[in-house]
């Protein structure tokens, strides 16, 4: 079976409440993201895409079908491991999955750009002490129009919250009540998700992350995913808006002391 892209590592998986850490939204392809270290929401409670890999199948510059894992060419398993492609081409990858479930409790707080200063301050130590089933991270960026956000706020600069808590919803609304008491936000949506989403809107995930509707990889109930992403397309693109954010995601700092510990 062809799984070249996380979605449809997601949809296999998924049917057994399983995931595969690493990555972000759906059309990012497998061999890309694991070969380079792989890093997702789920990232902080289960390590990187590479932490997760067992082995691999690798074509070498002279030809040859090896397998690199801990017990097999150990040294090429070890440079596969972020060193990207440059050790051969990867043809197939065995993966250590993850039990989570088929829902998360996840989604997205927008704050004003004008508390941006106060807020990040704040973030920079909240994320000190989550648990590692919590993964919060900060964009700075435009406000896309999404329901939830006042139309007057739409393609100003906010400060958008996407978070995801593997575990009892009751303790991750605990968890996030500081993030909305901090500063004022314009809005926010949140509750329990699916982990995946409908297949049939896939494509047009990355841009509803954007957007700041996610779960998992970043997609939210169907009817909004094939709305909004048409919506999206005409305002990013159609319309030449230029938007910059910067991803200040500090918990990844916490992260990578955690996974160098292992």
């Amino acid at each position: 079976m062809w799984l070249g892209l996380l979605g449809d590592v997601d949809y296999e998986t998924q049917l057994y409440g399983l995931a595969v850490s690493g990555g972000i939204v759906s059309h990012t392809g497998v061999g890309g993201l694991t070969l380079g270290g792989g890093m997702g929401w789920i990232s902080r409670k289960y390590g990187l895409s590479i932490d997760n890999l067992i082995s691999a199948e690798v074509v070498t510059a002279e030809g040859k079908v090896i397998t690199a894992s801990s017990e097999e060419n150990q040294d090429l398993f070890w440079g596969i491991r972020g060193g990207g492609g440059n050790y051969g081409i990867v043809t197939s990858f065995k993966f250590q999955c993850a039990e989570i479930g088929t829902e998360v409790y996840s989604g997205m707080i927008v704050k004003k750009f004008e508390d941006a200063k106060e807020y990040i301050q704040f973030h920079r130590d909240y994320v000190r002490n989550l648990p590692d089933e919590m993964t919060v991270w900060m964009v700075v960026r435009h406000a896309p129009p999404l329901p939830f956000l006042p139309s007057d706020i739409h393609g100003k600069m906010v400060v958008a919250v996407p978070f995801v808590w593997l575990g009892d919803q009751a303790k991750g609304e605990e968890l996030i009540k500081p993030l909305r008491e901090i500063t004022e936000s314009h809005g926010e949506t949140f509750g329990k998700v699916l982990s995946v989403s409908n297949m049939s809107v896939d494509q047009n995930s990355f841009v509803i992350w954007c957007c700041g509707l996610m779960t998992m990889r970043a997609s939210w109930y169907p009817q909004y995913c094939v709305q909004y992403s048409l919506t999206m397309y005409k305002y990013f693109y159609l319309q030449n808006i230029r938007y910059n954010f910067c991803s200040l995601a500090f918990n990844k700092v916490r992260l990578s002391h955690r996974i160098s510990d292992r």
